[in-house]
């Protein structure tokens, strides 16, 4: 059985920043060993050494809500 997690934050930020941060920006302030992603079903893949995670958009609404399943 997988893990799940769950995370709402609450950001001092437009939508538009936050969404680009949470679809592609994530060199900027996670990880800089990753992809970006822009389309439900594709998929995103953040490295961190030699641990691999690797999560698919299950849903995408830009500037509003942002969904990944592993």
């Amino acid at each position: 059985m997988g893990n799940s997690y769950s995370r709402e934050i609450i950001v001092s930020s437009t939508p538009d920043e936050a969404y680009q941060a949470l679809t592609g920006g994530f060199d900027r302030w996670w990880t800089t060993a990753c992809n970006s992603m822009s389309e439900v079903g594709g998929e995103i893949t953040f490295r961190f050494g030699a641990t691999l995670w690797v999560m698919r958009a299950s849903r995408l609404v830009p500037d509003k809500t942002i969904s990944y399943k592993d």
